[in-house]
């Protein structure tokens, strides 16, 4: 079946056209596009303006890639100023109603104009057949799927394509480091383009930003499932009333380094949320606040940075004496409370269990415990054998590690409000988990905020809702989705460019997915209804000027692959005698390849399988002697009395 084809662009604002820059040459570039954001794909609107010459006949009149993981839905074709819809048909059926053209007499007054599209494999090709010259302008619809970084879905686009889109949107979103987190090809002749997802800021100020896509494709043999979980790149905001009670430890047992991974760590939180309110409390043996009052943050600053230098060093790490007078000062205050307590864990055996730790937090006081260590950044830890972590899980903060680096300033975001969801699974009754669907966005223990993952299950008719499930700090989560079967053609057109099912649910999807693929192709036909067989049927068309503009390109007859006719009546006659016809008719095609016979087809009226049978044998086995053989040719025979 010839690929067919066409291409498209993109550039991400609604109803934004791209001028003519006067590229005389760039016929692989639009003139003008419109892109309409549609969650986990986009919709892109692409023109192309071209010439024509006719009358005539071409195949693969032009053949160039479209954005990857897009594929081409609809088209409409403009010519002498009418629009013309082509339909989606089956791609065979299509390839037939095209060739019959070519086997159809005409005259320069009623020829048809026919047009097929039809492609695979990121890439269409366009075929057609022109009765006079013209002027053509092509109107692509295509659906491209899209990744989410940083609350903005991101299109890729071939080098030549972005280019024509304008400056000022190829830069109104950064594209840093978007090509190593959406696509692990490392394709350097592409770009991306990316548009704001507004998706994840319709929830009200507190909740947590984790949005769902979910969809359900029912096949024949199976059903599919895709769950997509994007975190915004601000999952929570800081809480406006949150109070901080900050425990100091300058016990002795602390190292100079871890001193100062304490004191910086410290000073990073306040930094971090600067109208909240803080008491720094510093223990050892005994606990006292190194603040006269609570403070705001951005006042108290200078304040802790000196009293947590001027700390000596003092025997004892009574940890249960820093939570106390932690807690008595929480209950001063209205709000949100939390304590974030430093310690290097170098404790007395009485504190060997966090049972009694935990009894002296009330409830809905969340506690953080900080280890300073040497070197490094705050990174989470989940140890069941500390006491400590154990203390701060069981109140749903979190335990981390916090060291500093030469010069570095730490970043304590960690610690004012979750940046991950972390111990991420998805589960779902009567679902089995398709790992290699999702590739480099699969779905896994951790997913941080900006960042987005996907899971792909296979079940049947009775698979029900899929749940999500995870930690914010310790606080758990779930969110119970069902996969919407209204997304059924969403799915099939993402799996069907994916290229990871085997041919019979391939075929499945592609049918489902009503885009030009291995089932369908857009074919249109319109004027008259001659045909192209007295100029020689197929490969007379020469294709002149296609591109932004109507200025010659200089391509000619030179793009293509042509398919010449032969007349090859008497070196079939035979065979066909051969078989004993009768009074039966028909026909016989035949595709060559300089003298080599490559494909067979044959009609017999009425219908008779064995005289159908001897005639393809009996061609199949005739040697040809073709002067001057073309690369390519197609013949038609016809045999038998015409009534």
């Amino acid at each position: 079946m010839r690929r067919l084809a066409a291409l498209a662009v993109l550039a991400f604002l609604a109803g934004q056209a791209i001028a003519d820059d006067g590229d005389d040459d760039a016929f692989d570039k639009p003139t003008a596009i419109r892109i309409t954001h549609g969650g986990a794909t986009a919709r892109i609107q692409a023109r192309f303006a071209f010439d024509v010459d006719g009358p005539g006949v071409e195949l693969n009149a032009h053949t160039f890639a479209i954005p990857r993981n897009g594929v081409v839905t609809a088209a409409t074709v403009t010519v002498d100023g009418t629009r013309h819809a082509l339909r989606l048909e089956n791609a065979e059926a299509a390839d037939k109603a095209f060739e019959a053209l070519t086997l159809k007499p005409g005259t320069g007054s009623d020829r048809s104009w026919a047009f097929v599209i039809d492609g695979g494999n990121d890439q269409v090709t366009l075929d057609l057949m022109a009765p006079h010259n013209a002027h053509v302008v092509l109107d692509l619809a295509l659906e491209v799927g899209t990744c989410f970084v940083k609350d903005a879905r991101f299109v890729e686009l071939p080098e030549s394509w972005w280019q024509r889109v304008p400056a000022k949107q190829r830069t109104a979103i950064p594209t840093d480091g978007v090509g190593e987190i959406c696509d692990d090809s490392g394709d350097e002749t592409s770009h991306w383009i990316g548009v704001a997802s507004r998706d994840l800021m319709k929830q009200s100020p507190g909740e947590h930003r984790i949005g769902t896509i979910a969809g359900r494709l029912p096949l024949d043999s199976t059903h599919f499932a895709r769950v997509e979980i994007d975190v915004a790149s601000v999952l929570t905001d800081v809480p406006a009333d949150l109070h901080t009670a900050i425990v100091i430890d300058h016990s002795r047992s602390l190292s100079t380094d871890e001193l100062e991974a304490q004191r910086a760590t410290a000073l990073a939180y306040v930094r971090g949320a600067p109208m909240s309110h803080v008491q720094v409390i510093g223990y050892a043996r005994t606990a006292e606040p190194l603040l006269p009052s609570w403070m705001v943050a951005s006042h108290a600053a200078p304040q802790i940075d000196r009293a947590i230098r001027a700390l000596p060093p003092r025997n004892g790490s009574n940890v249960d004496a820093a939570l106390g007078e932690a807690v008595a000062w929480l209950s001063r205050v209205q709000g949100t409370k939390r304590i974030v307590l430093f310690s290097d864990e170098r404790l007395a055996e009485r504190f060997g269990e966090s049972a009694a730790l935990r009894a002296l937090v009330p409830d809905g006081v969340l506690v953080h415990v900080v280890h300073p260590t040497t070197g490094g950044s705050i990174t989470r830890f989940d140890d069941e054998e500390s006491v400590l972590a154990t203390l701060a899980k069981a109140t749903e903060g979190i335990a981390v590690f916090a060291g500093v680096d030469d010069g570095a300033t730490p970043d304590a975001t960690m610690l004012l409000r979750p940046i991950s969801i972390d111990h991420l699974a998805v589960s779902a009754t009567g679902w089995k988990t398709v790992d290699h669907f999702a590739d480099m966005h699969e779905c896994g223990d951790s997913l941080a905020e900006g960042m987005t993952c996907t899971w792909w299950g296979e079940g049947d008719g009775a698979a029900g809702p899929i749940t999500i499930a995870g930690l914010l700090w310790n606080k758990p989560i779930k969110r119970v989705v069902r996969a919407d079967p209204t997304q059924a053609r969403t799915l099939a057109r993402a799996l069907s460019v994916m290229h990871v099912l085997d041919v019979d649910l391939q075929e499945q999807v592609d049918q489902v997915a009503l885009a030009i693929n291995s089932v369908w192709s857009l074919f249109g036909e319109w004027g008259g209804d001659g045909g192209y067989e007295d100029i020689g049927g197929l490969g007379t068309f020469g294709f002149g000027r296609i591109g932004t503009t109507s200025h010659d390109t200089g391509i000619g007859t030179s793009i293509g692959h042509l398919l010449q006719r032969l007349d090859l009546s008497a070196q079939l006659k035979q065979a066909i005698t051969s078989c004993n016809p009768g009074t039966a008719r028909g026909g016989i095609d035949v595709e060559t390849t300089l003298e080599e016979i490559v494909a067979v087809e044959v009609t017999v009226t009425p219908a008779n399988p064995t005289l159908h049978d001897c005639l393809v044998e009996a061609v199949w086995n005739t040697t040809l002697g073709i002067g001057n053989a073309p690369q390519s040719a197609r013949t038609h025979v016809a045999f038998g009395n015409k009534r």
